[in-house]
């Protein structure tokens, strides 16, 4: 029975390295991709139409898991929501925009975009959808980057 126990106990001490080098090996995969340590952060998302002479815009946005439904906005009028992102920085979402001229799919969040992150001072994305083509405010810059065109 000793040389039974002795086995068994291998066998646990064996898959216990095995479960910490996997979560050591997940550890260091969630840094590398972390550039700006962004897990869990908490993050707000603006998008306002900035359309002329009362034009409506539809914005449909959406992330992987959260479908946060159709909005048809007015002229200055914009749809907003908040969210943490996920432990690896993969979380993205993104919106499909129409008006009567253009339509397109634009991704106004993406965890792992380095620049978009720090555009946004690591917490508040504002959005401008206008007749050329969709607008980020810089934090850094004060100015609103053209980012899409339609």
């Amino acid at each position: 029975m000793a040389i039974s126990f002795c086995k068994n106990n291998a066998y646990l001490s064996l898959h216990s390295l095995i479960l910490i080098l996997v979560l050591a090996l997940v550890l260091v995969v969630a840094q590398s991709n972390n550039v700006t340590n962004c897990e869990f952060m908490k993050y707000i998302v603006h998008v306002v139409n900035d359309l002329p002479n009362n034009e409506a815009l539809k914005v449909h946005c959406k992330s992987k898991d959260t479908d946060l439904g159709e909005h048809i906005l007015g002229t200055s009028q914009e749809v907003n929501w908040s969210f943490r992102v996920n432990v690896f920085c993969t979380t993205l979402y993104y919106c499909d925009m129409q008006w009567s001229k253009a339509h397109g799919r634009f991704n106004v969040f993406e965890g792992i975009d380095a620049d978009l992150t720090k555009a946004c001072n690591y917490k508040d994305c504002s959005w401008r959808v206008r007749v050329d083509g969709v607008f980020l405010y810089n934090v850094l810059t004060k100015y609103f980057e053209h980012r899409y065109k339609w």
